[in-house]
């Protein structure tokens, strides 16, 4: 039989994983980076 920690590890593999594609990913997180900056500039003045 296979042995599996998690019964759900076999489902969260591939792009599946992350819950999002993983270009999708990188996208997003220097999308809010970008963001984030910009509110920074905007707080200090």
């Amino acid at each position: 039989m296979n042995e599996q920690k998690n019964w759900w590890e076999p489902i969260f593999t591939g792009t599946l994983e992350m819950g999002v594609d993983k270009e999708r990913l990188e996208t997003i997180n220097e999308d809010s980076l970008l963001y984030f900056e910009d509110a920074a500039n905007t707080l200090e003045q």
